[in-house]
């Protein structure tokens, strides 16, 4: 996890700096790290699913802070994708499952603030936050509504 953590504080440093591109490098890189660490059955689940989800969570603010709505919600749904791939691991347990539904209800409460409800992209993310807050892991129905 050195070189996700190294990745994330580079992107936060850009960030910070308002340089949104090499933030967004950094947080993509950090977001293969910790895709390649999802996929390994002795990595510390708890702390793969937390880098999984700050990469990419990192990744949408960079395009919420800029009010570019819409890539913030793919990326909340390729978050969404990975993250119920990953529970269908067969090293994951029934315990690591419940906490990804509380994760899944966090990530869709925080979409749901994040999104200025007068807008049209609102509506738009209505089945994501539907699906993150209820857990709806039926992701070929999902497909049609994205």
């Amino acid at each position: 996890m050195f070189q996700w953590k190294r990745a994330i504080l580079a992107g936060n440093k850009a960030f910070d700096q308002q340089d949104f591109a090499q933030a967004e490098r950094h947080y993509q890189k950090a977001r293969l790290e910790a895709e390649r660490q999802l996929r390994n059955p002795r990595a510390d689940w708890d702390a793969t699913i937390a880098a999984l989800v700050i990469s990419y969570q990192n990744r949408a603010q960079i395009y919420l802070n800029q009010a570019q709505y819409q890539p913030a919600i793919d990326i909340y749904w390729q978050l969404y994708r990975n993250l119920s791939q990953a529970s269908y691991a067969d090293w994951v347990s029934m315990e690591d499952q419940q906490r990804l539904k509380t994760i899944y209800r966090r990530l869709g409460s925080e979409l749901m603030n994040a999104l200025p409800r007068e807008h049209q992209i609102f509506r738009q993310a209505r089945p994501l936050i539907h699906a993150l807050m209820h857990q709806d892991n039926n992701l070929d129905a999902l497909a049609v509504a994205h």
